[in-house]
């Protein structure tokens, strides 16, 4: 009988020690997969629409600012291949106020619009496409497209 009590005992004095070594090896795991990030910024001026901007990933569209003398485009985001969203300026307008990913307003002779937080793991494709075309064949513009990319490593 105090045979089976000493092993008892051993066995409960095994499972203490392993218990007490567990969390340093979680602390190692943690450690070990941290990842660190390339941020990148892309700048266009003075673009013809129809145009279109994509990155590959895994990465995060931070934020993208496209700035246009003319409100009547469509903007088209496709994440990974699937088409999520296909939108007017207008509509972005509409929706800037309940949204944190999005704003849109106009500004002097401008229109704003901001897109922010599109995270993506194989290919992110922005399209801006004019809704008709302008008097005398004239092909509406973005006055100014920045980009800001992070991508993990």
């Amino acid at each position: 009988m105090q045979r089976v009590a000493e092993k008892i005992l051993e066995l409960a004095f095994a499972i203490a020690a392993a218990e007490e070594v567990r969390p340093v090896a979680e602390v190692h795991t943690t450690v070990a997969t941290q990842k660190t990030s390339r941020t990148r910024v892309f700048q266009y001026t003075d673009i013809s629409m129809p145009f279109s901007i994509s990155f590959d990933g895994p990465a995060c569209l931070d934020e993208l600012v496209v700035e246009s003398t003319d409100s009547n485009f469509l903007v088209d985001l496709s994440i990974d291949g699937e088409t999520k969203l296909t939108a007017p300026y207008s509509w972005f307008q509409q929706v800037s106020q309940l949204s944190d990913w999005i704003d849109a307003f106009s500004s002097d002779s401008s229109y704003i619009l901001r897109l922010a937080g599109l995270c993506f793991s194989k290919k992110l494709t922005i399209s801006f496409t004019p809704v008709e075309a302008l008097g005398t064949g004239q092909t509406p513009k973005l006055s100014k497209v920045v980009a800001k990319l992070s991508q993990t490593q």
